[in-house]
């Protein structure tokens, strides 16, 4: 009985403590691709497809598609984001990393404000790459949708997708 006292006694302290002043952190998300799906019409061998929490490897000998959700806070405008949008990718086969493309969207077709733009992934000869996203560059509004096609180069892999929101998130609502 004691236990469950110091228990709730505790947690009476904790909620009173993260009610007193909001709490707020710079907001970074880091994305697994195991949340992207393969972008055909065609049915793909998964053991050539290989999409799991460390990336999605390819190990096709052409090129595949794959489209990603990007979430995004409530409270982080894509118009007026100071953030960046990364996806990283490593090379594997003989194509270079510039053949590595993803395609961001987003906005509201409805509203006529719906905003695509296609990156390739840097090549400076190192073994990893990034397409690189600038959010300014995407409509203003807090509740627009977005999503990423990507290509995957033949044996390289999408290791991860990376957002950095510029502003702050409150993190007790």
């Amino acid at each position: 009985m004691k236990t469950l006292s110091t228990s709730l006694a505790v947690s009476m302290a904790l909620i009173a403590l993260a009610a007193s002043e909001p709490a707020r952190a710079i907001d970074a998300k880091a994305i697994s691709p195991a949340v992207c799906q393969p972008y055909t019409s065609v049915a793909l061998d998964p053991a050539l497809l290989r999409i799991r929490a460390d990336g999605i490897a390819n190990n096709y000998d052409t090129y595949r598609y794959v489209i990603c959700p990007l979430p995004k806070d409530a409270d982080e405008a894509w118009g007026t984001a100071e953030g960046v949008v990364q996806v990283w990718f490593r090379k594997g086969g003989a194509a270079p990393l510039s053949q590595n493309q993803c395609t961001m969207t987003a906005g509201w077709a409805h509203y006529a404000n719906l905003v695509s733009m296609t990156a390739s992934a840097t090549d400076n000869g190192d073994p990893v790459g990034a397409v690189s996203f600038d959010p300014t560059a995407f409509p203003v509004g807090n509740d627009n949708n977005a999503v990423l096609v990507c290509r995957i180069a033949p044996k390289h892999k999408l290791e991860t997708i990376f957002f950095m929101e510029g502003e702050f998130t409150e993190t007790n609502i």
